[in-house]
């Protein structure tokens, strides 16, 4: 079972001035630039089983594609939805969350700088300038180095059935060409959390 931390929320306000140990330095002790850093976040004791099991791997397959619909930048083809099916959800203080989302982990080695997948097949024999996008169910992209609060706006976020304690995450993946795609294997993956408010 899936527990997430969120932390949602980074303002800032003006009135710190510099002053005790900065005193001593001119570039500080003249500066009167400053702010409050406010972090809040919520921690919930729902949990729920992914796809019917307490870790939920889950394989997407894209359908064969010819490199003709990937010959051009930003170019996209091979849309296939798939869904995360939560079950069972509960909470020891009987106060369930009502609404999940997934939230998608941002690494280095698997994440390119504008949020899509890297294609890293096993083999050698990678399709080049092809990657691959994630999306929500209503064809929004979803940019992967973004927060959780920008990944997934409120419209997209599946409710909880609270008699049946399911909800259903509806998702798309589709191959997203970088520049003219050459032949080869196309693999990406990704780690993610259920996020419960």
């Amino acid at each position: 079972m899936k527990k997430l931390l969120l932390t949602t929320l980074i303002t800032a306000g003006l009135g710190l001035s510099a002053q005790g140990a900065f005193a001593d330095d001119p570039s500080a002790a003249n500066s009167t630039n400053g702010g409050l850093i406010t972090i809040t976040g919520k921690v919930t004791d729902t949990t729920c089983l992914i796809n019917g099991k307490e870790n939920g791997d889950l394989p997407v397959q894209l359908p064969p594609v010819s490199t003709k619909a990937l010959a051009t930048q930003g170019a996209t083809t091979g849309d296939t939805a798939f869904t995360i099916e939560l079950s069972g959800c509960q909470s020891a203080t009987n106060q369930l969350a009502t609404k999940a989302a997934a939230f998608f982990v941002n690494e280095s080695d698997k994440v390119t700088a504008d949020g899509k997948l890297l294609n890293k097949p096993d083999s050698g024999d990678a399709a080049q300038n092809v990657v691959v996008q994630l999306l929500h169910g209503d064809d929004t992209p979803i940019d992967i180095t973004k927060p959780y609060a920008e990944q997934t706006k409120e419209p997209q976020k599946a409710g909880i059935d609270p008699s049946k304690k399911t909800a259903t995450l509806k998702y798309k993946a589709r191959y997203y060409a970088t520049g003219v795609a050459t032949a080869g294997v196309v693999k990406s993956t990704v780690n993610y959390t259920i996020a419960y408010e």
